[in-house]
C-alpha cells in the first residue's frame, strides 16, 4: 500500500487500513518534507519504506491528493446514484499510482468511477489501458485498440505490478 497525507488536507489516520489499531504500536511512521507525507507498507505493518517526494514522478503528489479529494464525493456524485470511492478503492489506486511512479509511467487519467470505484487510465493515439480499483476490492485491467473488443482480466492485489507492465507494454508498444 501506499499512504499519503497533505497536512492541510487530511490526517495521515486518513490512509491508515482499518486494521491498524494505536494500542498495537503497529502504525507505520511517516515522515516527509514541511506539507506532504508518504509511506509505503513494504512487508505487513511492520516494515515501512519511506517515499521520497522529491525523487518520485513529479505526477504523483497530485494524483495522490486527487485520490483524497475523490474520497469526501457525495453519493450521487455523477447524478448517476453511484457511491464515492471508498477506503479501499483508493488505497488500491494509490498502490498502483506508486508502482507507476516506480517506472515513471504517468497515467492520463485518474477518475472516480461511476462503477463505484477509482480509475486509473493511459492513452497513446488509439491504445487506451486501465487499472479500476472498485470499493468492493475487485481490480479489473483493460487494454484496447480503437474500435476493437478490450481486453479484460482481473487482477489479484499481488498482481498488480504485472497488469501494470502489461499496460506498459501496450501502451508504448
Amino acid at each position: 500500500m501506499v499512504y499519503v497525507a497533505t497536512t492541510d488536507t487530511i490526517s495521515v489516520r486518513d490512509f491508515l487500513p482499518d486494521e491498524v489499531s494505536e494500542t498495537r504500536g503497529s502504525i507505520p511512521s511517516f515522515v516527509g518534507t514541511r506539507d506532504r507525507i508518504v509511506a509505503r507498507e513494504t512487508r505487513g505493518l511492520d516494515a515501512v519504506e519511506v517515499i521520497n517526494l522529491q525523487d518520485a514522478a513529479r505526477w504523483l503528489a497530485p494524483s495522490l491528493q486527487e485520490l483524497s479529494r475523490m474520497r469526501r464525493l457525495s453519493t450521487n456524485w455523477e447524478s448517476s446514484g453511484s457511491a464515492p470511492p471508498n477506503r479501499k478503492a483508493t488505497e488500491y489506486a494509490a498502490e498502483v499510482l506508486g508502482l507507476l511512479s516506480n517506472i515513471d509511467f504517468e497515467p492520463t487519467n485518474v477518475d472516480p468511477s461511476t462503477d463505484e470505484g477509482v480509475c486509473v487510465s493511459f492513452r497513446q493515439a488509439n491504445r487506451y489501458g486501465d487499472i479500476e480499483c472498485f470499493n468492493s476490492g475487485q481490480i479489473l485491467a483493460a487494454v484496447a485498440i480503437d474500435g476493437e473488443q478490450p481486453l479484460i482480466w482481473d487482477v489479484e492485489p499481488s498482481q498488480i505490478e504485472g497488469a501494470i507492465a502489461k499496460i506498459n507494454t501496450f501502451i508504448l508498444g
